[in-house]
């Protein structure tokens, strides 16, 4: 799966189908633990694949450890999620920013940053696979864009802004995973600044917040959300942020944990709490952030309605069985003894 290899019906069949895929492996302990197999799971993982299992116990090599077939009430509970995460997002339109931005010095040089743009963009399959309608205002990037969504490229902060701007107010949900210069060179120079032993200064400008300008217009129902990378008071700095941009959500990271990687160590800040998340591929990190979204939307999706639905029949049911009879006994009766005389 991982080479894009179908020897067989069953590996045919799953790079063909458009469906949520769960895996549930099972093999022995070493097979497992081997650091091929490993590096192919989190590959798969970062594909959008589910694992469940394996389960411990004993083997049948005599070993004992991860390796047995996962419980099938596991498995099953996997599947409904899975499911349920298909349709989590179904016809809701969600805007994202992702990337960077590239300020112009000169017609060679740029202010830029080492995002690569790969937060978004598994923002943007995440929310696809989920069913919603996308549209990916990207800046310059590192990686190769995902299928089955609208693109807007844009390069400059500015340009950024007009395009986020301009979708906004039909989106249901807004994703600001971008990375913006705060600066911009307030007169870029017409021809190539030619080297010399001078000292060079470069006059900068603030680029206007985008994000702030989007918590201010926001449309009431709509999910904002943003990003922070931090070097110190994260937390702290995050808060501010939720406040001062207006926003539902701010997801927090370091330039070491997630500039450039593909995997994310992130802390998902809202009004009432501050969540870690562990280390994990960054398709793995944006279906946590949409799960938080869901949340925050507090709307039923189809599959919630079912669950719904199922507990209501459940409670009617059970009302609805007449009350067991109780069982009378009948007192023995009490026999008088003569007494001899």
């Amino acid at each position: 799966l991982v080479h894009g290899e179908a020897p067989d019906a069953l590996t045919c069949m799953v790079l063909a189908t458009p469906a949520p895929v769960v895996v549930a492996p099972a093999m022995d302990l070493r097979m497992w633990t081997a650091a091929p197999t490993q590096r192919n799971v989190r590959e798969l993982a970062a594909c959008g694949y589910t694992f469940v299992g394996p389960a411990s116990g004993a083997l049948a090599s005599g070993l004992a450890g991860p390796g047995r077939l996962a419980e099938t009430a596991d498995i099953i509970a996997e599947v409904e999620r899975a499911v349920a995460h298909r349709a989590s997002l179904h016809g809701v339109r969600v805007l994202i920013g992702a990337g960077r931005t590239e300020e112009a010095i000169d017609p060679v040089r740029v202010i830029t940053n080492r995002s690569s743009g790969r937060m978004g963009f598994a923002l943007a399959e995440a929310a696809r696979d989920r069913g919603a309608d996308v549209i990916v205002v990207a800046g310059p990037v590192s990686v190769d864009p995902p299928q089955g969504v609208t693109l807007v490229p844009v390069t400059t902060a500015a340009e950024m802004q007009r395009a986020m701007e301009s979708y906004a107010d039909g989106a249901d949900v807004v994703l600001m995973a971008a990375a913006v210069s705060d600066y911009r060179p307030a007169k870029p120079a017409r021809d190539k600044l030619k080297r010399s032993a001078a000292t060079l200064a470069l006059k900068l400008t603030p680029n206007p917040d985008i994000l702030a300008g989007l918590g201010a217009a926001r449309r009431k129902g709509q999910v904002l959300v943003g990003f922070a990378l931090e070097t110190n008071d994260g937390v702290a700095n995050a808060r501010k942020k939720l406040v001062n941009k207006r926003v539902d959500l701010i997801v927090l990271n370091t330039p070491s944990d997630g500039i450039g990687r593909e995997t994310n160590v992130v802390t998902l800040v809202d009004a009432r709490r501050a969540e870690s998340l562990a280390q994990a591929p960054k398709r793995e990190v944006a279906e946590a952030i949409l799960d938080r979204v869901v949340d925050l939307r507090g709307v039923r999706t189809p599959a919630r309605r079912a669950v719904a639905k199922k507990r209501v029949a459940a409670r009617k049911s059970v009302a609805a069985k007449p009350a067991p009879k109780r069982k009378t006994v009948a007192k023995p009766r009490r026999v008088a003894r003569r007494r001899a005389t």
